[in-house]
């Protein structure tokens, strides 16, 4: 019997988990379901009604009492994927808040596991990822960008953003939300709001796709980069990499 050499296996390892670490087929399975739908407003009209992308908050007593969630399993206050008020995170050192004394505090959505986030579990920070408001357009000019804005949010082309409906809370005259991909923040775990703090949780299919998209946008794969990682890999196989190279032999 031959026995497969360990580049080998490692090759074969490596084309079995490409698609799912680094593959398209989520972002590319979201727009194709939005293409199908007639037009922006359909898709808005969509996506913005009733448990689309967003719920309540999701109670872990209700949950129980449904037989949605064990009954012995440990006690959870917030969710994977759940938008949360809170004057309480930080990004840069800096504790991120309004910036007027009399608008609403900054909104948030939890990027970690639910498993992560259960008190006393084990010490962990919470990753956060802003949720920013889009207000109702006052003249042409913001009408006709706010049009493109929402136009490309609700086609999904652009990855570093989510589309969010109005969430309980918001001012009047927000009239949707974006989760933003590029602004991250912490805050302790024991920290996260519970109560009133939290403002939604999301619902099974916006946790599929806030999932594809925090994926995507983390571990996205860069043009030529698998090229380039394979020929240095074959290029240095059992060769120590002369010192200046940059890589560890």
């Amino acid at each position: 019997m031959t026995t497969a050499q360990p580049e080998s296996l490692l090759d074969q390892l490596e084309t079995a988990l490409r698609p799912h670490a680094h593959g398209m087929q989520a972002l590319d399975a979201i727009r194709s379901f939005v293409k199908d739908l007639k037009n922006t407003k359909a898709r808005a009209e969509l996506l913005n009604s009733a448990g689309a992308l967003v719920t309540r908050p999701i109670d872990c007593a209700e949950a129980k009492e449904i037989k949605g969630y064990p009954n012995d399993a440990d006690t959870f206050w917030v969710l994977a994927g759940d938008i949360v008020s809170t004057d309480a995170a930080f990004t840069l050192g800096e504790r991120v808040t309004s910036d007027q004394s009399d608008e609403p505090r900054p909104k948030f959505i939890v990027a970690n596991s639910t498993c992560d986030l259960i008190p006393g579990r084990k010490k962990t920070k919470a990753l956060l990822l802003e949720v920013h408001p889009i207000y109702k357009p006052t003249t042409e000019e913001q009408g006709a960008r706010l049009k493109n804005q929402l136009g490309a949010l609700l086609s999904f082309r652009e990855r570093h953003y989510m589309y969010l409906p109005p969430l309980p809370g918001d001012p009047e005259d927000v009239i949707a939300n974006v989760v933003s991909f590029n602004d991250f923040a912490i805050m302790r775990v024991e920290d996260l709001p519970d109560g009133s703090g939290r403002k939604a949780s999301l619902s099974t299919p916006g946790w599929r796709i806030f999932a594809a998209l925090l994926r995507m946008n983390l571990s996205r794969e860069g043009e030529h980069e698998a090229e380039m990682r394979t020929r240095l890999n074959s290029h240095y196989s059992g060769i120590a990499p002369t010192i200046g190279t940059g890589m560890k032999a």
